[in-house]
């Protein structure tokens, strides 16, 4: 069966694509290749292609569109096998060679060689691509476009439109600088400053969700490139994507469906973004800083700043999302109710005209806010010195606003504060033998990467977690750890 020109997977191959690790790499080239292939059975060559087109006449089928057929023309050309007999053509080759560097970061010089052994091997001679440099160049020409433009060095304005002619930016008067380059780098060196790039992707969601944020269905539409982080300014940036998505609804684009063998407009529409907290802020204009952070109570307020620390907090606020029968729950007041706003910008998402209709505009990657929660829970239970939360400051607030004296700094003889151990964390000897339990665990294979890795037995903490062993500590193992610390500690955190 299938849908919209590509097959639908097995069990088998789903399994393998929605898991991160083992030969999900292979897998995710083999699903590629498979796109390639589906769209590609159609028109075995150019002739057949010619013919196919006055078959659909006769059943009245419509014809590709333009654009369809020059991509046709250029794939069916483009998939003639090396020589007789061969299962590959030169540019199933060629999109191999750069899926082995993207996957593997494999260096150029690594690839040239390996496709000098190729050439040397094939009966064929210059049927492969000599280098690396040719192999992009084979690839280039199915026309999957890519737009460079650029961008103000401040990151005011982006030479665009009827902008593309200017010099200098109007606002701030800086020479002109390209946004896409090639040769940077997005890793930290040892001898270099730390480069942050921002990838912009897209997904469709009218796919199943085992298969809608795999490799071969996430679209990469920008990249933001700049030595530090974009904050408000990302608008600026995505000027190029709004374009094209109100294109998508106002006036839609000719698509050649080759399922059912008929060109349509098609339409669509951004439903949401999926986000981090701080990248929250960036996107949606409400600031994510401050007593104002929560874009859930916005104005209503109810946080009030620490004298002692000097942060914000939402302290008894969290209860008023509980049932109203929950134990945890408490009928408290608060006394710090503001009537201001955070808003730092106006997002340029309100340019889509169907953005104000939306009820749910900003979706939060739950992944990363509880790796976030896991480092403070785990290092303020365990008493990892310089990580955990429960310090001098904290106990001094706790004074403030808590009615638990057990809590509270005491004063010894020789006027220093001492703090007394609280009844949520382990001591040493407890906290080593948790560690040692995480060093002896087995995950099946796939489920979670070697946790017991991350321990580090001497300094008495975990380093190196993913978001995905959080995740698996945080719902399967923490209940576990957890379970000597006193009943109503460890029904609240488990």
């Amino acid at each position: 069966m299938f849908y919209h020109g590509e097959e639908w997977p097995n069990d088998d191959n789903l399994l393998h694509a929605s898991s991160s690790h083992g030969q999900s790499n292979v897998d995710q080239f083999e699903l590629l290749n498979d796109m390639v292939n589906d769209a590609y059975m159609h028109v075995a060559d150019i002739t057949t292609c010619y013919q196919n087109l006055d078959n659909d006449r006769m059943f009245n089928e419509h014809s590709p569109n333009a654009e369809t057929h020059k991509f046709y023309d250029i794939l069916a050309c483009g998939n003639e096998p090396i020589y007789d007999g061969a299962t590959e053509s030169r540019l199933s080759i060629a999109i191999r060679l750069l899926v082995v560097r993207t996957n593997w970061l494999a260096p150029e010089k690594c690839l040239d060689y390996f496709i000098k052994m190729l050439n040397d091997v094939v009966p064929k001679q210059k049927c492969l691509p000599k280098n690396y440099y040719e192999a992009k160049k084979v690839v280039s020409t199915l026309r999957l476009k890519t737009q460079k433009i650029d961008c103000c060095e401040a990151g005011c304005m982006l030479y665009y439109k009827d902008d593309i002619e200017l010099t200098e930016c109007k606002f701030c008067s800086l020479p002109r600088l390209g946004l896409c380059s090639d040769g940077f780098t997005p890793y930290i060196q040892a001898s270099t400053s730390p480069y942050s790039y921002w990838p912009v992707f897209v997904t469709p969601y009218n796919l199943p969700p085992e298969m809608c944020m795999t490799k071969p269905y996430m679209f990469l539409t920008c990249i933001i490139p700049s030595p530090s982080n974009p904050t408000k300014k990302i608008d600026v940036y995505l000027q190029p994507l709004i374009d094209e998505l109100q294109q998508l609804w106002n006036g839609g684009v000719l698509t050649y469906d080759i399922s059912s063998k008929e060109n349509f407009l098609m339409r669509a529409c951004l439903m949401w973004t999926i986000n981090d907290f701080p990248a929250y802020g960036m996107l949606s204009g409400w600031g994510t800083k401050g007593k104002l952070a929560c874009p859930y109570c916005m104005e209503d307020k109810k946080a009030f700043t620490l004298n002692h620390r000097g942060k914000s907090s939402w302290f008894d606020c969290h209860q008023q999302f509980l049932p109203q029968n929950h134990p945890f729950r408490r009928s408290q007041k608060s006394a710090w109710l503001g009537q201001y706003h955070n808003w730092t910008k106006r997002s340029i998402f309100w340019d889509l005209p169907y953005w104000k209709y939306n009820l749910l505009r900003h979706n939060l990657d739950v992944m990363h806010i509880e790796k976030n929660f896991f480092d403070n829970v785990f290092n303020t239970v365990m008493d990892v010195k310089g990580k955990t939360k429960d310090n001098e400051k904290k106990r001094m607030d706790v004074a403030e606003y808590c009615l638990h004296g057990d809590l509270e700094l005491v004063q010894l003889q020789n006027g220093k504060l001492a703090k007394p151990k609280a009844n949520y964390t382990f001591t040493t000897k407890d906290a080593k033998a948790i560690y040692k339990w995480i060093t002896e665990l087995k995950m099946s294979d796939g489920y979670a990467s070697n946790i017991g890795r991350c321990v580090n037995l001497d300094k008495g903490n975990l380093h190196g977690m993913k978001s995905h062993d959080c995740y698996v500590f945080m719902e399967c193992l923490l209940p576990i750890a957890f379970r000597s610390l006193p009943e109503f500690v460890w029904t609240a955190i488990a």
